[in-house]
């Protein structure tokens, strides 16, 4: 589960917390590469929790945004 990245972008002292699902979700994608590399078949991933679903919308909208995007990479061929 990718967990962390808007306690991580505001102790990086990022101004959008959105910066950091961005860096998470660019992080998943490395993640996977690496998977590949060690011949890892089968990987889950849990993108969003129910209780990120009681998030501000203001916050909610732009992740469910970086979280399209990221499936739609990753579903490329």
């Amino acid at each position: 589960m990718a967990d962390g990245n808007r306690r991580w972008a505001r102790a990086s002292g990022l101004g959008d917390v959105n910066d950091g699902h961005r860096r998470g979700a660019d992080k998943i994608s490395e993640f996977l590469g690496w998977c590949d590399d060690v011949g890892v078949e089968v990987v889950t991933l849990w993108l969003l929790s129910t209780d990120n679903l009681s998030r501000p919308e203001s916050e909610l909208r732009p992740l469910l945004g970086i979280i399209e995007g990221l499936v739609e990479n990753l579903a490329e061929p």
